[in-house]
């Protein structure tokens, strides 16, 4: 998915993400996308604008019993905010060696603005992003 997408107001009848990247190799989600406003209705909590790996509807918790998503590139997405949980996340296990980079306005989000599951990132890289919080020292 590239050049210039709105992806907005997902999740209004459940659960929901604004993008989820599950299981996958390689994917790029590049240049100038609109991520926000991802916000949850009834039935459970918003969980995402971006997340990378399984999920379990919370994405602040760990599976291990996926197939892996890894080599994905998240770069120069813009306005992830308003999602009631996490605007990018990285979940532990399933989410390694992916590169989340250059993307702006990572701001307003619930729980925290650039989140990775995995101890010290697990070969993650996170590299010039602009955002608010975070939920370890190595994501930047």
């Amino acid at each position: 998915m590239k050049y210039n997408v709105q992806i907005a107001n997902n999740g209004t009848a459940g659960p929901g993400y604004g993008v989820w990247i599950q299981n996958n190799a390689a994917t790029t989600l590049s240049f100038d996308n609109i991520v926000a406003a991802n916000v949850f209705g009834p039935g459970g909590p918003q969980l995402a604008g971006i997340w990378v790996g399984i999920s379990n509807n919370a994405p602040l918790g760990c599976v291990v019993t996926a197939a892996p998503s890894t080599g994905n590139i998240l770069v120069d997405n813009q306005n992830i905010n308003a999602n009631a949980v996490v605007g990018i996340g990285l979940q532990c296990a399933t989410a390694s060696n992916n590169t989340v980079t250059d993307n702006h306005n990572v701001v307003g989000n619930i729980a925290f603005d650039l989140f990775d599951g995995n101890g010290a990132c697990d070969a993650n890289s996170w590299v010039a992003d602009i955002f608010g919080t975070k939920n370890q020292a190595c994501v930047n």
